[in-house]
């Protein structure tokens, strides 16, 4: 257990599971540029992109794992970002480009959602002394109960604010443009605007900011914000267009809103709703996927669901068969504060060279220390701290 609980929290299997990450948001963007097997179903790219962010927040060796150890590049590396720019007995805190760049990272990381909790507060406020005070959109709404039933609690608004349609607050509004969709438009488009509320893809697009506004410094996690947003709109399409009739009135009802965005501009958008303005090649890239999809039969569509999902499930299990660990590495000293440590090893203020001394892996998910070839503590995982030593089998002692 206590090898499973510093695996957590190891700087070896973060590493390993941002590597991961970084591999499951490139596929998604593969999923995605080669339109298959999105054309058919949406799940396996949904699946890859909730798998990417649970790999990145289990970050875990698992004691069954198969330890991959890196004699040259990741001790390198390490090593590098260890580095004393400034050593430690001049100012007491060793400045390295590793504690700069997580100084860096945290200001960038605590701006970023500060704008966040703060956009989410106009949001709020929006809904609840604006939005929520407009007439409600009856006909929208009758469009909603045919749909979902009677007792639903999604309350539909139109406003002239607005270029597109959107889901806002935690208890889902239907905000609409100010535009007279014919009966077919408006229940393609009320159906999309319902999946969003039924799955709470608001909600979902929220969580997403704050995981890339918190590893702001990585450009995939932008591309990962944008594949989300694309893989929850055309879910939400899949959802509103049954057939090739329902396409029809999706790029009738999408002409409009793109007329009246260009007829406006001059008036100004609300300043809220200005940036929700579909990328327009996303767009061109989901009407394309509509248009072909209801080519093929059902059947099919089901078959590779489930093949391509299964695929997806197995990739993410066998990233944790294995974890990388450095074989080798030099360091700067490194405190030792152990009560069980000899009084003899305390010279120099209890500090060691880590190049003078080593951990041995015993093979069973259990290390020993060693200090000056001298075997001197055992514990079922890493000691807080010594991460960073040279790491052997056992038999190399």
């Amino acid at each position: 257990m206590g090898n499973f609980i510093h695996s957590f929290i190891s700087p070896y299997s973060f590493t390993v599971g941002m590597l991961w990450v970084s591999i499951f948001i490139l596929l998604g963007l593969l999923l995605r540029k080669l339109k298959f097997p999105i054309r058919l179903t949406v799940v396996p790219l949904l699946l890859l992109l909730i798998l990417s962010i649970l790999r990145m927040l289990i970050s875990v060796e698992l004691p069954w794992a198969v330890l991959v150890w890196s004699e040259t590049i990741y001790p390198a590396v390490v090593s590098a970002a260890r580095f004393e720019i400034i050593p430690n007995r001049l100012i007491g805190i060793p400045i390295t480009p590793m504690s700069i760049f997580i100084f860096i990272w945290i200001v960038g990381a605590v701006i970023l959602l500060a704008l966040n909790v703060l956009t989410v507060i106009d949001a709020t406020a929006l809904v609840k002394y604006n939005i929520s005070g407009l007439p409600r959109d009856e006909r929208a709404e009758s469009v909603v109960r045919d749909l979902i039933g009677a007792k639903n609690r999604i309350r539909v608004f139109k406003t002239y604010g607005s270029p597109v349609p959107m889901v806002l607050g935690f208890s889902p509004y239907i905000i609409l443009p100010d535009i007279d969709f014919n009966d077919d438009e408006l229940r393609v488009i009320v159906a999309h605007e319902i999946k969003h509320c039924l799955d709470r893809d608001n909600l979902t697009k929220l969580g997403v900011g704050i995981v890339r506004a918190v590893f702001w410094w990585n450009p995939l996690f932008y591309i990962l914000r944008q594949n989300v947003a694309f893989t929850l709109e055309l879910k939400c399409d899949y959802y509103a267009v049954h057939n090739k009739e329902d396409f029809k009135h999706l790029e009738s009802a999408l002409k409009r809103m793109e007329k009246a965005y260009y007829a406006r501009q001059k008036d100004n958008y609300s300043p809220h709703f200005a940036y929700l303005v579909s990328d327009k090649d996303a767009l061109v890239d989901r009407l394309s996927l509509l248009a072909k999809r209801h080519d093929t039969p059902n059947t099919w569509q089901r078959l590779v669901n489930w093949g391509f999902s299964v695929l997806v499930g197995v990739i993410f299990f066998a990233s944790y068969v294995f974890a990388v660990f450095p074989a080798t590495m030099t360091s700067p000293d490194i405190p030792i504060s152990f009560d069980c440590f000899r009084t003899d090893y305390y010279e120099d203020g209890g500090i060691y060279r880590a190049e003078e001394n080593f951990i041995v892996d015993n093979g069973n998910g259990t290390f020993s220390l060693y200090i000056d070839g001298e075997f001197v503590q055992y514990s079922d995982g890493l000691f807080n701290g010594l991460e960073f030593f040279p790491i052997r089998k056992r038999g190399e002692e």
